[in-house]
């Protein structure tokens, strides 16, 4: 599934040309369904064309005996943009229901800011048309948040922003 965000973050429906490196081990239709057809490796390339530029995504897919193993994870890492701290790597992994979104043991922000809340989004500059997760209350460590109806590939980064002051703190893209 190839989502497109055009260039304020809105997911906008355009032309996909797919394909597979290797169709003795899948084939893609021009909707983008995958045949797996042997045991194998392939890449298949999503291209789309938007304002005169071309966009272009890979990923490789192996064809096991019984199954097809595809990504069920995104991951990133957290940088300041502001003079709080915040720092540590994250991943979103597919979940029945939705996503949740871990954040491991380097994770550390600063407990100072009132009102400060985590969003996922697909433009880091602003919580226009983010969606809202929760107000931080874990300010290091390890911990998680289950967020249902919400696909893997939905969104391009998590946001941290502090409501009071109307300021951004921070962000990570998913890689």
């Amino acid at each position: 599934e190839v989502v497109f965000f055009n260039n304020v973050g809105q997911p906008e429906g355009i032309n996909i040309k797919w394909s597979s490196d290797n169709e003795e081990v899948a084939m893609v239709s021009e909707g983008g369904l995958l045949w797996a057809r042997v045991k194998g490796n392939t890449t298949v390339t999503a291209i789309a064309e938007y304002e005169g530029e071309t966009v272009t995504v890979e990923k490789n897919v192996v064809v096991d005996q019984e199954t097809v193993a595809a990504e069920k994870e995104r991951k990133g890492s957290l940088r300041s943009t502001s003079t709080y701290n915040l720092k540590g790597d994250f991943i979103l992994t597919e979940n029945e229901g939705g996503v949740t979104l871990s954040f491991s043991e380097d994770y550390k922000t600063d407990d100072v800011l009132p009102g400060l809340f985590i969003y996922l989004t697909n433009n880091p500059s602003t919580i226009k048309d983010a969606l809202e997760i929760s107000e931080v209350t874990t300010f290091d460590g390890a911990h998680s948040y289950d967020i249902l109806d919400v696909k893997l590939n939905d969104y391009s980064h998590v946001l941290y922003f502090c409501k009071p002051f109307n300021v951004k703190v921070g962000d990570g893209a998913l890689e």
